[in-house]
């Protein structure tokens, strides 16, 4: 019988999402793959399983990495600015 250490589960959650990330060409499944690559770092480095540590670590890292990934390859064009909307009355 195979038996998987959580940071084995957390790898190939991450690789999982990068090849989600390379069908889409968005950056969100990037950022979760950063995040999901700090909780395998995280469980390797401490050889246990802890819910809350790991959704906090995932969070925190997956979080920072969209807005990093945002900012380095966000482009100018991404957002318009509508003038004269019927909102702004």
């Amino acid at each position: 019988m195979i038996t998987l250490r959580p940071f084995e589960l957390a790898l190939a959650a991450a690789v999982i999402l990068a090849v989600l990330e390379v069908l889409t060409g968005t950056f969100i499944f990037l950022g979760f793959c950063v995040g999901t690559l700090a909780v395998a770092v995280t469980e390797f480095v401490s050889s246990e399983f802890s819910l809350n540590r790991d959704a906090l670590v995932f969070a925190a890292f997956a979080t920072l990495a969209i807005v990093a990934l945002r900012f380095a390859f966000g482009r100018r064009g991404d957002t318009n600015r509508v003038k004269g909307d019927v909102n702004d009355y």
